[in-house]
C-alpha cells in the first residue's frame, strides 16, 4: 500500500479550490457530460464534476481509494498510475491552473511596493508596470523560453546594483532577462537577473539527494515509464524546479512639480 503525502494531499485540495472557483464564476468545462441517465451542462456540469472528485479525494484521504493499494514492491507503479489519475481530473483545467495546482509564485513585499511607488510616475513607470504585470500573471505565463517549464517563481528585490552585478557573476547560469535582444519594451532602469534552480537542487535542499538516487539505481525501468516515475517521486515530495527572479529597482525619485507660469505681479 501507498500512503498520500502532506504534498498530494495539498495538490488536491487546491484542485478542489479551483473547482470551486469555476463555479461562481461560470465556468464551463465540457458541453455535458452524462451521469447514469442524467446529462448535464454548464455550471450543473462543473458542480457534478466537483461532486465526482470529491468522492475520490475523500477516499485518498481515509485511504480507501483502491489506487493506493498495491503489492510489495509495486509502490513506484502504483504512484505513477495514482499520477495518471489526477492528471484527468485536472484535463478541463488551464494551464495556468495546472501551476497553481503544483507551483507556487512568492513575491518579496518590499519589491511589489517599489515597483508600485514607481508605477505611479516617474522615468520607470513603464518597466514597472510591464514587470507587475508579469508578477501578477507569473502563475500562467513566462518571460520567455527559458523560464518557461518552471512551476514555481521566487521575485527578490535588489537594492544595489553593485549586489546586482555580484549575483549576475555569481552563478554561471544566470542570465539578465532586461538585456535580451529580443524584448518588445527595452528597459533602461529596472534590471532583472533570472537564476534557475533545478530539481538537483531541489532534493539536496530538502535533504533527499541521496534517497533520490538510490531510489533511482533500484528501481525497475522496464515496468514504468522513467519519466513519469520520476514525476510521481517529485509530487509525492513536494518537489519542483524554481526561478528565481532578482529584480534591481532604482531607488524613486518623485518627479519635480511643474509650477503655474501667472501673471507679474504690476510695480506701482
Amino acid at each position: 500500500m501507498i500512503f498520500p503525502s502532506e504534498h498530494v494531499l495539498r495538490v488536491l485540495n487546491r484542485i478542489d479550490d479551483i473547482m470551486t472557483r469555476d463555479i461562481k464564476n461560470g465556468t464551463h468545462y465540457y458541453s455535458s457530460m452524462t451521469v447514469g441517465k442524467k446529462t448535464y451542462t454548464g455550471t450543473e456540469l462543473v458542480k457534478q464534476y466537483r461532486k465526482s472528485f470529491r468522492k475520490f479525494k475523500a477516499s485518498v484521504e481515509d485511504g480507501s481509494c483502491k489506487l493506493l493499494q498495491c503489492d510489495l514492491g509495486k509502490e513506484d507503479y502504483a504512484k505513477v498510475q495514482f499520477l495518471y489519475e489526477l492528471w484527468r481530473w485536472c484535463e478541463p483545467l488551464s494551464c495556468a491552473d495546472w501551476n497553481r495546482i503544483l507551483g507556487d509564485v512568492f513575491v518579496q513585499r518590499k519589491l511589489r511596493s517599489s515597483l508600485e511607488m514607481h508605477a505611479r510616475d516617474g522615468k520607470a513607470a513603464k518597466e514597472a508596470e510591464s514587470l507587475l504585470r508579469f508578477i501578477n500573471n507569473a502563475y500562467g505565463s513566462c518571460w520567455g523560453q527559458q523560464d518557461s517549464e518552471y512551476r514555481v517563481r521566487n521575485f527578490h528585490l535588489v537594492e544595489t546594483e553593485e549586489e546586482f552585478e555580484e549575483l549576475l557573476h555569481s552563478s554561471t547560469v544566470a542570465e539578465e532577462l532586461t538585456r535580451s535582444a529580443n524584448l518588445i519594451e527595452p528597459f533602461y532602469y529596472i534590471r532583472v537577473l533570472w537564476i534557475p534552480d533545478d530539481f538537483r537542487t531541489v532534493h539536496k535542499e530538502k535533504g533527499i539527494f541521496e534517497d533520490y538516487n538510490l531510489w533511482a539505481s533500484t528501481i525497475n525501468w522496464n515496468e514504468i515509464d522513467f519519466g513519469d516515475a520520476v514525476k510521481a517521486y517529485n509530487l509525492w515530495h513536494g518537489v519542483t524546479n524554481r526561478a528565481n527572479y532578482f529584480v534591481y529597482v532604482p531607488k524613486y525619485e518623485a518627479p519635480a512639480k511643474k509650477t503655474r507660469r501667472g501673471r507679474k505681479p504690476k510695480i506701482k
